[in-house]
C-alpha cells in the first residue's frame, strides 16, 4: 500500500497562502503566474463548451488513449456476440407462437405476396406491405412493441395477460355500415364495404341453401355390449330432446361399430340414412333455452335454423362471392399425399437441429401412455406428416373442386386443406398471421366476440379459423384444449365424437410428439393387435349441413371427415374444468 504523505495535501491550499505556495510546499515545481493564469482561461473554456463539443472532446481523449480504446472494443465486441447468440437460439430452437395449445392456435407471420398493381385484400391493414423475417421475428418478442420492417404495428398497445389487445375503435368505412358490425374488430377498409353493400342489396334475391340429407337415428336400445364403468342414459329423442340434459347423455355407442357401418375412408353416404347420432338438435328459434340449459353443463348439442347464420351460408354460396372476398391472398394450406391429415407441430431445435433429449424422454418414460405402439411414439425417424403451404383460394379450389371435372380420388392420392384466421382481439390489425382475414368478425358476427349461445367467454376468444375440406379429407381424432363451436356453411362433414372419459382406450401420442393430443390409432383401419382396448372405445356421430352449429365442451374427441367440398368455421371461448381429470390421466 502506499504510505500517506507527512506534508500537506496537493490539493488543500495553506490558510493565508496561494496556489504557488501550495504547489511549492508539496515538493512540486513552482507554477509561474502565467501558467496559473492559462489554467483559468482553459476550466473557463470548458464550462462555456456546449454537450456536443463536450461529448466530441471525450470521445477524441478516448481515441486517443490506447488503453481506453482496447477497453471500449472488447466490451461492444461482448455485447455484439451475446445478441447474435440470443438470436440464433431462438432461431434455432423457436419462440413462444411455436407452443401450442391446439390446432387453431396462431403461428408467426409468413411473407405475403402481393399481385403489383392488384387492390389491397379484404382484411390486411394496409401496413402490412414488408415482409416478416425471422430476424424481425425475433426483435418483436425480445424487444416488445419494437414494431415489424416496414412498420407492421401502428399503434403503441401492448397484448393483456390473456394475449388480447385493448379494445379500440377501428376506423370505420365511409362506404357502408356493414350490419352486426362491431367497432374494434373486423375489416374495415371501403374493399370489403363495397363489396359487402353490393350483396347486401340482394341478400333477399339470394337462394336459400337447403339440406341435402335428411338422417335417421339409430336405435337407443340399452341392450348394447358395453363396459361396465360405462352408464347409458334412458332413451330420447334427439329431435325433441327433454328440456335439460339426461343423465349420462349423450348415447354413444361401440365405436368400432360406428366405424364399420360407414367407413371414413368412403364418404358415400350410406345407403340406409342411418347414423349413431346421440347428440339433440336444438331450432335456434325454438329451442334456445333448451340449448342454453345444455351448454350450462357444457354437454355438446347441435344448432339449427339460426337466422344469422343462413344470411352467411347465402352469402357463401353466392356465385362469385367467395372468389371476390378472398381475392389472391395467399393464405395457409395443407398438402397430404392421402386423405388423412395429422395435425403436427415442429419439434423443439425445427427439425434442423433435433434435440434428442424429447425422443429421449418419451422413450424413457413409457407411462405417459403405455398403450400407444413404441414405434409410434419413436421421434428418431419421424418425419412431418402433411406440407405447410401457403396458396390462394382459387389455386386450392382448381386442386380440391372435383364436380367441374368428374374425377374420382383415391384415399391416397393427394389432397389439400385450406385455411383462414381471422385475428380478432388477438392483433385487431392482422398481427397474428399474414393476410389474416379480419373480415370473419363482419362475415359471422354470431362469432363476434361478445357472450352468445356460441362464445361463453369473449374475453377468451382466440380468433375465428376456417378450413374449407375437399371430398374425402380426414382430420385424425383428437381433442382441443378449450371450448369449440364449430359452424359449417357449405357442403357437408361428417363428426365422429367420443368423451374425454374414452381417452385411455383411443392411445393418445403422448406429450413431446410433435402429433401430441392427437390418436396413434388410424380410425379408418384400426390396428387392434397394437391397440386392443381400441375395441372398447366408445362414440358417435353427426353430419354437419349448411347452416349447422356444433357445440364442443373442452376436451371432447372429434375426428372429422369432408364428404364433399366444404367451408367450416370455428371459435374458441375459454376453458371450463368439467373434463380435466381423464385427460389428465392420459398424461396431460
Amino acid at each position: 500500500m502506499h504510505q500517506r504523505r507527512s506534508g500537506p495535501s496537493a490539493s488543500a491550499v495553506p490558510p493565508g497562502g496561494d496556489i504557488l505556495s501550495a504547489a511549492t510546499s508539496d515538493g512540486l515545481p513552482p507554477a509561474s503566474s502565467s501558467d496559473v493564469r492559462k489554467r483559468r482561461k482553459k476550466k473557463v473554456a470548458t464550462r462555456n463548451v456546449s454537450p456536443t463539443a463536450r461529448l466530441s472532446l471525450q470521445l477524441r481523449q478516448i481515441f486517443q488513449d490506447e488503453d481506453t480504446l482496447v477497453t471500449v472494443i472488447q466490451a461492444l465486441s461482448i455485447i455484439i456476440l451475446m445478441g447474435c447468440g440470443i438470436a440464433l437460439m431462438l432461431h434455432y430452437f423457436g419462440t413462444p407462437s411455436e407452443f401450442q395449445d391446439g390446432d387453431d392456435h396462431q403461428q408467426p407471420q409468413q411473407q405475403q405476396q402481393h399481385h403489383h398493381g392488384a387492390p389491397v385484400p379484404f382484411g390486411v391493414p394496409t401496413s402490412t406491405a414488408a415482409p416478416q423475417s425471422w430476424f424481425w421475428s425475433t426483435l418483436s418478442w425480445v424487444v416488445p412493441n419494437s414494431g415489424m420492417m416496414g412498420g407492421r404495428r401502428s399503434n403503441k398497445r401492448k397484448r393483456m395477460p390473456n394475449g388480447l389487445f385493448p379494445r379500440v375503435d377501428l376506423k370505420p368505412s365511409s362506404v357502408y355500415d356493414i350490419p352486426d358490425t362491431l367497432s374494434f374488430v373486423g375489416d374495415k377498409s371501403d374493399h370489403y364495404a363495397t363489396l359487402r353493400k353490393e350483396y347486401d342489396a340482394k341478400m333477399d334475391e339470394l337462394p336459400d341453401i337447403q339440406k341435402k340429407y335428411t338422417f335417421a337415428p339409430m336405435a337407443m336400445t340399452n341392450m348394447d355390449d358395453h363396459p361396465l364403468d360405462h352408464e347409458l342414459p334412458e332413451p330420447y329423442d334427439i329431435y325433441n330432446c327433454p328440456e335439460y340434459p339426461p343423465k349420462n347423455y349423450p348415447y354413444d355407442w361401440n365405436l368400432l361399430q360406428v366405424l364399420k357401418h360407414w367407413e371414413p375412408d368412403d364418404p358415400t353416404i350410406p345407403s340406409d340414412m342411418r347414423l349413431f347420432q346421440g347428440l339433440c338438435v336444438f331450432d335456434y328459434q325454438k329451442d334456445f333455452d333448451k340449448a342454453v340449459n345444455y351448454r350450462r353443463q357444457e354437454l355438446p348439442f347441435v344448432v339449427v335454423n339460426d337466422p344469422q347464420v343462413q344470411q352467411t351460408v347465402k352469402r357463401w354460396n353466392a356465385p362469385g362471392y367467395m372468389e371476390q372476398l378472398l381475392g389472391n391472398v395467399r393464405h395457409r394450406a395443407e398438402y397430404s399425399e392421402s386423405n388423412h391429415f395429422l395435425y403436427w407441430n415442429k419439434p423443439a431445435g425445427q427439425l434442423r437441429h433435433p434435440r434428442q433429449h424429447n425422443v429421449r424422454k418419451i422413450q424413457q418414460r413409457p407411462d405417459l401412455n403405455p398403450l400407444i405402439a413404441p414405434e409410434a411414439q419413436n421421434l428418431k425417424n419421424w418425419k412431418e406428416p402433411t406440407q405447410m403451404l401457403r396458396m390462394t383460394y382459387l389455386d386450392w379450389l382448381a386442386r380440391a373442386n372435383l364436380t367441374e371435372t368428374g374425377a374420382v380420388v383415391d384415399p391416397n392420392d393427394p389432397h389439400w386443406y385450406f385455411r383462414l384466421i381471422g385475428c380478432g382481439e388477438t392483433g385487431p390489425e392482422g398481427e397474428c398471421d399474414q393476410g389474416s382475414s379480419e373480415y370473419l368478425f363482419d362475415e359471422l358476427p354470431f362469432f363476434q366476440p361478445r357472450e352468445t349461445l356460441y362464445v361463453v367467454d369473449p374475453m377468451e376468444q382466440k380468433g375465428i379459423h376456417c378450413r374449407f375440406g375437399m371430398h374425402g379429407v380426414i382430420a385424425e381424432n383428437h381433442f382441443d384444449q378449450s371450448r369449440n363451436a364449430i359452424v359449417v356453411l357449405g357442403g357437408e362433414r361428417r363428426y365422429v365424437l367420443a368423451h374425454p372419459n374414452q381417452c385411455k382406450r383411443l392411445s393418445l401420442l403422448p406429450k413431446g410428439h410433435p402429433s401430441a393430443r392427437h390418436s396413434a390409432v388410424d380410425w379408418s383401419d384400426p390396428d387392434l393387435d397394437s391397440y386392443p382396448e381400441f375395441a372398447e372405445a366408445r362414440g358417435n356421430e353427426v353430419v354437419l349441413q349448411p347452416g349447422d352449429v356444433l357445440y364442443l365442451p373442452t376436451n371432447w374427441f372429434h375426428y372429422i371427415i369432408s364428404l364433399n367440398l366444404n367451408f367450416q368455421c370455428n371459435t374458441r371461448s375459454g376453458v371450463t374444468p368439467e373434463y380435466m381429470k381423464p385427460i389428465r390421466e392420459c398424461g396431460f
